[in-house]
């Protein structure tokens, strides 16, 4: 019998060569996937963004005179970006939610002597808290209920905020615990919350969002994995 009866023929030989490839590629694919999984599905920031600790070393226990809620279109950051279409894509059919909006609050300390502190707190991926900023700039902006507490300082609110979140969630952004989700918890701590600042924020509960995910989850997930490697690499240059 000649030899050349049990060579295949060269369509085979192709077919064997792309299957080969395929279960390589999945497999790479997976132990790329189990790697990010471990190195970047749980990494948490521990402290303020910048000069915030500083800031809050030299007002923090100032008492707080007023506050104000900002809302302001988002800005063109990448997560920003990300969620604003996965949220769209997944709810357009069931929520008109326009453009979301990014809120944050300022606070007037009062130093004495009729001299008054402004300072920012701003949930992004970070939080950051700023001062020497144009109030004036701001279009859309109310003022909170009269404080009837005259003990409350900004160390003092923040910390109870942190109660209210919980520590390892507190100084990070998800979907769930963003901005708004952010100033919400610490308007709750000041006893400030109410309807009107709700209607003001036009609050989104994204818990609700998240359970209407369903197939789209994978979205979700990657959305995290960028945002964790951002913080993975924040933490190494910081």
């Amino acid at each position: 019998m000649n030899i050349l009866n049990y060579i295949l023929p060269y369509k085979y030989y192709i077919i064997i060569i792309i299957l080969l490839i395929i279960i390589l590629t999945s497999l790479c694919c997976y132990v790329l996937y189990k790697y990010c999984h471990i190195k970047f599905n749980k990494i948490y920031l521990e402290n303020y963004y910048g000069d915030s600790d500083k800031i809050l070393s030299e007002y923090g226990d100032s008492r707080i005179k007023n506050v104000y809620i900002v809302k302001e279109k988002l800005n063109n950051g990448l997560h920003v970006v990300i969620l604003n279409n996965i949220i769209k894509y997944i709810l357009k059919k069931e929520y008109d939610i326009g453009n979301l909006n990014h809120i944050s609050l300022y606070f007037d300390i009062d130093l004495g002597n009729n001299i008054i502190k402004k300072i920012k707190i701003n949930k992004n991926l970070f939080i950051n808290i700023s001062e020497n900023f144009n109030v004036s700039g701001y279009k859309q902006i109310i003022k909170c209920n009269k404080i009837k507490n005259k003990k409350y300082t900004l160390n003092y609110i923040l910390d109870k905020t942190k109660k209210h979140i919980n520590s390892k969630k507190y100084y990070n952004w998800d979907i769930n615990n963003n901005c708004q989700y952010f100033t919400n918890k610490v308007l709750l701590s000041m006893k400030l919350l109410n309807n009107n600042n709700l209607r003001f924020m036009e609050y989104i509960n994204t818990k609700k969002i998240t359970k209407k995910m369903g197939k789209e989850e994978i979205y979700i997930y990657i959305f995290n994995l960028l945002l964790n490697i951002i913080k993975y690499i924040y933490k190494i240059i910081f």
